[in-house]
């Protein structure tokens, strides 16, 4: 049949409805990775085929067209009645643990009915004394609605009942946007099953045969404003119930008499294998087994503290987590504890803490290696400073030994005995820019050879500064021949403006020349080198060190 331009113009909320239903439906399965959403695109797209079913039986005028896309509207309802129980499922979270056996219930009760369905000619049980009915502007198909029809519209509104239920049970446990997200699903599939109800029960509206065409695009602007205004299918919420059963943690909830009124999989399943025999049990019968290896606090309700637990023969470590569960009034009902398991946490912070220790012990192992290394080379430097300086053969090693055991004797501290040594070792470094023949001659110096032997200091330093590890070694070479009452060189320093470290080392560096034979006088005897220290007490040395120097000698 053709239809005319009015005919085309009465069509017109029904090609609306079948715009709206196929925007929904193509929206949602562009979010099809959204839990849900993919099964509500293909229930729309039913929508879509009842419309265009519909559209086509009024569009025919013969009787067995009519009935043809009649036929065709019910498959739309098939599989609108096979997907929207699944979709509530998966849209609220409840699908997990949904036995096998209700899943194929959906299918089966649908599967009959089609086959019904093609084969009613044979038996009538679908279509029973049909006729067209005339009317303006369109004609419509009437049969009587038989005992399978309506056994079919029983089953069909029970089970969407209870998925509509489930939609509304989800509302009042979920966060505030989330409930607008449930609100608008619940009016946009309430609307449309209302739409199929008053139609099976021969209501009609205005010129219009059916309904349902109507009432779908209603409830399809719904799920389109919450789709824009809600983010529906963008972000969905996630049944609190299967958070619970997802968690790896253990998960134990008392009452407030201490008695389990829950735990979840995991810890029924590793832990106790069945929690028929717990639920209601007091947690410290239950713990019972486990009270030598379990020291859980007597009054340990909220906050945190860890246990070493036996499982399956194997130490675990958890850290568990007790929260108390008030009532609106803060009246507490009970406690939940989350225990979480830190074994291989703890596996890894004492593998961290081995491996600390090994590092350390390597760090100080190779650093006294490169500090005996350093050191080994300065007494290479030293012995090669009395092949260049003939008359102070072993004075070097000799005057370290005794500047340590003066330090050692004033408290200096530990840290601050290296750098004295290394000074000690050091001390006469300049004296490599210093002329060979000036430093060996037999003779006394001129005083133009003093100067340039008064340069040996300063050229130490300059020798050593630029070395960062010997940079605190540099007191003494640079002011072992300071004197206290500041005439000596070459700075001119006085008192305690000289460093102690350089102070020690000048009574040492006194003592050693005056004892030992040089190629211009022989050796003092101890006594008199006794004597001149402590003339020169207050002169170039420190007083305060006179004394302690002096015991360590013997003298």
């Amino acid at each position: 049949a053709h239809m005319s331009i009015e005919n085309i113009s009465n069509f017109s909320i029904y090609f609306l409805s079948l715009f709206i239903s196929l925007g929904v439906s193509l929206i949602a399965w562009r979010r099809r990775e959204v839990a849900g959403a993919r099964v509500y695109a293909i229930s729309a797209i039913s929508q879509v085929t009842i419309i265009v079913g519909y559209i086509l039986e009024l569009a025919n005028s013969t009787l067995e067209r009519k009935l043809f896309w009649d036929d065709f509207q019910w498959f739309g309802l098939l599989i609108y009645v096979v997907l929207f129980p699944i979709f509530s499922l998966q849209f609220t979270g409840s699908e997990r643990g949904f036995q096998f056996k209700w899943w194929l219930l959906f299918f089966i009760v649908p599967a009959f009915f089609s086959l019904l369905i093609f084969t009613n000619q044979y038996h009538g049980l679908i279509h029973q004394n049909a006729w067209i009915e005339p009317g303006i502007p369109f004609s419509a198909l009437r049969y009587e609605f038989t005992p399978t029809v309506w056994a079919f519209a029983i089953y069909s509104y029970g089970v969407m009942t209870i998925a509509f239920i489930n939609l509304l049970i989800n509302y009042f446990q979920i966060q505030h946007i989330y409930r607008l997200q449930v609100g608008t699903v619940i009016v946009g599939v309430g609307i449309p099953l209302a739409g199929t109800l008053l139609t099976l029960l021969g209501f009609r509206f205005g010129f219009q045969r059916d309904i349902t065409p109507i009432t779908m695009a209603i409830g399809n602007l719904f799920v389109g404003w919450g789709l824009y205004q809600y983010r529906l299918f963008d972000i969905v919420p996630i049944a609190r119930d299967m958070v619970f059963e997802s968690l790896d943690d253990f998960v134990f909830v008392l009452d407030i008499k201490g008695r389990v009124v829950d735990l979840n999989p995991v810890a029924s399943k590793r832990l106790f294998r069945d929690n028929g025999n717990i639920i209601g049990e007091s947690w410290k019968e239950i713990f019972r087994p486990w009270q030598n290896e379990i020291h859980l606090p007597e009054d340990f309700q909220e906050g945190r503290v860890e246990l070493l637990v036996p499982i399956d023969g194997q130490p675990t470590h958890f850290d568990v987590h007790g929260t108390k569960i008030v009532d609106q009034h803060q009246k507490e009902l009970g406690r939940v504890f989350v225990a979480r398991n830190v074994t291989r946490q703890k596996e890894l912070e004492n593998e961290l803490r081995l491996l600390n220790a090994e590092l350390e012990d390597r760090v100080i192992k190779r650093t006294k290696e490169l500090a005996e290394a350093y050191d080994n080379t300065l007494e290479g430097w030293g012995i090669a400073l009395e092949y260049w300086d003939k008359e102070t053969e072993g004075h070097s090693r000799r005057v370290t030994e005794l500047t340590l055991k003066v330090a050692s004797a004033l408290a200096i501290p530990e840290e601050e005995m290296l750098h004295i040594k290394r000074g000690s070792l050091l001390h006469d470094i300049g004296k490599m820019g210093v002329p060979h023949e000036i430093i060996n001659k037999s003779e006394s110096l001129t005083p133009d050879e003093w100067v340039v032997m008064k340069k040996h200091p300063t050229i130490g330093r300059n020798i050593l500064e630029h070395i960062n590890f010997l940079e605190p070694a540099l007191e003494i070479p640079s002011y072992h021949h300071e004197r206290w009452d500041g005439k000596g060189y070459p700075y001119g320093l006085k008192g305690e403006e000289i460093p102690i470290s350089a102070r020690i080392f000048s009574l040492v560096d006194h003592w050693d020349a005056l004892i030992s034979d040089r190629p211009y006088r022989k050796a003092w005897d101890k006594p008199e080198v006794v004597e001149y220290i402590k003339e020169n007490s207050g002169k170039i040395f420190d007083p305060d060190l006179v004394d302690v120097f002096l015991k360590v000698v013997g003298g």
